[in-house]
């Protein structure tokens, strides 16, 4: 191999995991490991860019969390908890990783904020025990804030040009 060659590391699941994990036992309100390790599930499903745009009469459009969460209240079922799931878990990687793309919209990051811990309390009502945990998603939308800003400190960390690891790709450089 040459000096440039690229080796290919871990998953992005584990990573975030990692990383997250790594800052957490820093802080002073911890999250559970659990917490966590949903999260990173969570990143690594929403990396993809098609999972923030919705297919409307043949167009693709960007999700509107504010409407699809009121939506919501007339759906039922699993449709109405799929909603729950899609809405929290969109606003949770939306206030974390793309934080500085939501500050340049017409409305702020709080509002993201207060749609995605509803859209977890909803889903709450749906699975009340997950992750061998009682009220797991209650948990979620009570630190919604600190779990985005946990997740756009990791992000922030793992995108920076000064890191010499990216998201798991090592760059050999002797």
């Amino acid at each position: 191999m040459d000096n440039n060659s690229i080796i290919l590391g871990r998953d992005i699941k584990s990573i975030f995991f990692q990383e997250m994990s790594q800052i957490n036992n820093l802080s002073v309100n911890k999250l559970h490991d659990e917490i966590l390790f949903y999260s990173s599930g969570v990143i690594e499903t929403y990396m993809f860019s098609e999972k923030y745009f919705d297919m409307t009469e043949g167009k693709v459009r960007e999700k509107t969390l504010g409407q699809r969460l009121l939506e919501s209240n007339s759906l039922y079922g699993n449709a109405k908890e799929r909603a729950f799931q899609d809405i929290g878990e969109t606003s949770l990687v939306l206030c974390g990783v793309f934080r500085n793309s939501v500050k340049k919209k017409l409305v702020d990051l709080s509002f993201y904020k207060n749609i995605g811990q509803n859209a977890f309390i909803g889903l709450n009502n749906f699975r009340p025990y997950e992750f061998n945990t009682h009220d797991f998603y209650q948990k979620i939308s009570e630190n919604f804030h600190h779990l985005s800003n946990l997740i756009y400190a990791v992000s922030n960390k793992l995108m920076s040009k000064d890191e010499e690891e990216l998201l798991g790709i090592r760059i050999k450089t002797s």
